[in-house]
């Protein structure tokens, strides 16, 4: 009942204030925002999630049925070479559907093109219209940065003498993967839950401490009373909670999603200020009062 109290009763703090600590409200910013995970993830696998396997399932089939029937490639001793002569060029852009081509720059014509007549340079890569181009002596790829990055074979003799990759490998490479796709939306619904209860009640403890400066200096200038940095840190960490609930709410509500972030830092710093006025009036105007926070 204390828990439930803590977000709408503020007689709950009067009462209790000789009672909170860290960990206990460090504990209900974990369970609030564990609960406010579990609904994210939820909307996440409703809207998106179960929906997952049908689009790799039908990416899959694409994948498999792209690749020509009798093609083979072969890396050995840091070069490239195939059994079909010539430039060949795998999977159009248009084959994946307007969304994935409105991704790709408009000089992309294919996701791979192939070539084990030329270089691997910046002119080859440029003149083969491929999002990715496999040459003799490497391939080339724009990294995250938007730059082309050349990367050479080397090295791949390590994992093995001959490197061959046909049809066949890459039907038996789909076939084993395709088994895992039915888990994926549920291990990204789980990891959503976690990752967003670890990071959100980590970077509000952290951000608490500028709050908690905040609510130190104003009360002493706005309701004359003096409070330590433990004192402010503590109870606006147990107020914080519901604030967090309020703008996980209101950011389902069109047109305030502009001002929900500044919800709970200055409602915070406003409640805490007002618990603060209601516990030194309290003790101005009892002789024998609650303990004071």
């Amino acid at each position: 009942m204390n828990f439930l109290n803590a977000f709408w009763n503020p007689s709950f703090y009067k009462n209790n204030t000789g009672t909170f600590s860290f960990w206990k409200a460090f504990l209900r910013l974990l369970i609030v925002s564990f609960f406010i995970g579990i609904v994210y993830a939820t909307l996440f696998y409703v809207k998106i999630g179960k929906d997952i396997p049908t689009f790799l399932y039908s990416f899959d089939a694409k994948v498999s049925d792209g690749y020509p029937n009798d093609l083979v490639i072969s890396i050995k001793d840091e070069k490239l070479s195939k059994n079909i002569p010539g430039e060949i060029k795998l999977y159009p852009v248009s084959m994946f559907g307007k969304d994935i081509e409105d991704l790709v720059e408009k000089n992309i014509s294919h996701f791979i093109v192939i070539d084990d007549t030329k270089e691997a340079t910046v002119t080859s890569f440029e003149q083969s219209g491929g999002l990715m181009f496999f040459a003799k002596d490497g391939f080339l790829a724009k990294d995250s940065n938007n730059k082309i990055s050349i990367s050479s074979y080397e090295g791949m003799d390590e994992f093995s003498k001959d490197i061959t990759f046909s049809k066949e490998v890459l039907t038996k490479f789909l076939t084993e993967a395709n088994e895992y796709i039915p888990s994926i939306p549920k291990i990204i619904t789980i990891t959503i839950v976690i990752v967003y209860t670890l990071f959100v009640s980590i970077w509000n403890a952290f951000y608490l401490l500028f709050v908690a400066l905040l609510v130190m200096v104003l009360s002493i200038h706005i309701i004359k009373r003096k409070v330590t940095f433990g004192e402010a840190y503590i109870l606006s960490m147990y107020a914080l909670p519901s604030l967090i609930l309020l703008e996980a709410v209101l950011s389902y509500i069109p047109y305030v999603t502009s001002v929900i972030s500044f919800i709970p830092f200055f409602t915070t710093i406003g409640i805490c200020l007002f618990l603060l006025y209601m516990f030194k009036e309290n003790n101005d105007t009892k002789k024998h009062g609650v303990a004071s926070l």
